[in-house]
């Protein structure tokens, strides 16, 4: 998979990553089901740009990604391991 990247210089360049390269801590089983039963609205952080958070609520999830289904109905697909919080409390940047 090909990601891409900021080098010092600030252009983007891609790295190639494969399955393995690097482990990102994803979120568990059991916080996913919390999230769920309680209806808690989560926050999904995938970058440092906070227009890009998307918000709603746990729908569904395997071992690699999570449903999630917005304000508006829509039901987007994202992978475990961005960050999930929950949506009332302050965000927390991703590392």
């Amino acid at each position: 998979m090909n990601r891409p990247i900021a080098g010092e210089d600030g252009c983007r360049s891609f790295l190639s990553l494969r399955k393995g390269d690097f482990q990102r801590s994803m979120i568990s089983d059991e916080e996913l089901d919390a999230l769920r039963m309680k209806g808690t609205r989560v926050r999904v952080v995938r970058d440092a740009d906070q227009t890009n958070d998307v918000r709603g609520v746990v729908v569904a999830w395997d071992e690699r990604t999570v449903l999630i289904r917005k304000l508006n109905r829509k039901v987007v697909q994202f992978d475990r391991a961005y960050r999930y919080q929950p949506a009332e409390e302050p965000r927390i940047d991703p590392e």
